[in-house]
């Protein structure tokens, strides 16, 4: 969900989304080290932002910077491979995103916009991470950050009321 709330060259932005997937993989058959697995992941983001339009009198160029809290939670299972694991994990990362850029607000139809964004998504992320040996019962736990950055383009439909 995307709200955007424009008064003069300012807007304030504010956004918020929330994801729930899973997958499985799994090796080729006859592979002397294949592996199996599935995870699910929860991603849950909440954020607020701000836009200023560069130049004067044209409000349809702009520059924004939006920051996000985000929690990911994942749980899974690995099997196989070499040594023939059978661990099962949990980990919870929490960090700050933002996303910084330049964009474009086209009106399409009556009080219906399209606004393309150009930027770099940035995030910093501290995982903790429990992988736990089913075999033997021994569980071992991680800590680390996660640092990402990546140019994005993303595509918003705006309906002004």
């Amino acid at each position: 969900m995307f709200f955007r709330y424009t008064k003069n060259r300012f807007a304030l932005r504010l956004h918020a989304s929330y994801s729930d997937n899973s997958d499985t993989f799994a090796s080729p058959i006859g592979m002397a080290d294949g592996a199996s697995g599935d995870n699910n992941n929860k991603d849950l983001r909440i954020g607020v932002g701000g836009q200023f339009s560069i130049i004067k009198r044209k409000e349809w160029f702009y520059t924004f910077l939006d920051l996000s809290y985000r929690n990911v939670f994942s749980t899974g299972h690995y099997y196989g491979g070499f040594g023939g694991a059978n661990d099962r994990f949990s980990s919870t990362a929490n960090g700050i995103d933002g996303f910084l850029g330049l964009g474009f607000k086209i009106k399409t139809i009556k009080n219906v916009y399209l606004s393309p964004e150009l930027g770099y998504y940035i995030s910093n992320k501290f995982v903790s991470k429990t992988t736990t040996d089913m075999s033997w019962g021994q569980s071992t736990k991680y800590n680390y950050n996660v640092t990402d950055i990546t140019p994005v383009l993303k595509l918003h439909l705006t309906v002004k009321f």
